[in-house]
């Protein structure tokens, strides 16, 4: 994927100097301004990337998968299973409850300054309350049900599916260095006339689309 990658950048350099020499609205990449801009940005570009975004959510899944919460839902599961996954369920209820209360409660803390929940703290904070729930579910759940029994097991378990997964890191480089030359270049305006929202449409894509094939991979190995 990193290769077909680069390509594509390689491919988005002609077609920048083909769309600059016939006047199409795009910024020639291979031109002295161009080359300055790429050289100056790979690092900018890459910080564009949600990295952290990924990682916590790889994090999430990982904890999730590894604690074998999953499984507990199966009639074989053990006495000892099924406990733990009552036990995790009360502890995801009780959390659930708390977070309504900060939204439904008079003086909620987490509405915005009009009372609602339109660009609220709870809104913004929607991506960090579903990691934060994964966490509660697999920690709770690796915990009481003895799959988890030392810091090392805990540490592993959350860290599992990003050493796994770590070639995924090289594609969301490349792709950041392609989503930077599209903007720089406004390829997009030739197709489309919301570029911002191609950009966005091909940023989701590149980012969190080709993570579940690395993910997919990841596990299967390990089964296998």
């Amino acid at each position: 994927m990193p290769l077909i990658l680069a390509c594509m950048v390689l491919t988005l350099a002609l077609l920048s100097w083909a769309g600059n020499v016939y006047n199409l609205g795009m910024e020639n990449i291979l031109c002295a301004d161009g080359i300055r801009w790429a050289a100056a940005n790979i690092v900018t570009n890459f910080t564009a990337a949600p990295l952290a975004e990924v990682i916590l959510l790889m994090t999430g899944v990982s904890v999730i998968a590894e604690s074998g919460i999953l499984t507990s839902f199966s009639p074989l599961s053990s006495l000892k299973q099924k406990r733990a996954l009552l036990l995790t369920l009360i502890m995801l209820a009780a959390f659930c409850l708390l977070i309504l209360s900060l939204v439904t409660l008079p003086g909620a803390i987490l509405l915005n300054s009009f009372g609602t929940l339109h660009n609220s703290p709870f809104t913004k904070s929607i991506p960090g309350l579903l990691l934060v729930v994964t966490l509660i579910a697999g920690n709770g759940y690796g915990y009481m049900s003895g799959r988890f029994t030392t810091m090392h097991d805990v540490i592993l378990a959350h860290t599992k599916l990003i050493n796994a997964a770590s070639g995924y890191f090289l594609t969301m480089f490349m792709a950041a260095q392609f989503i930077g030359c599209a903007e720089y270049t406004h390829v997009f305006s030739l197709f489309s006339d919301d570029e911002p929202t191609a950009i966005n449409i091909l940023s989701f894509a590149l980012y969190y689309i080709i993570l579940i094939p690395y993910i997919g991979v990841a596990y299967i190995k390990k089964t296998s």
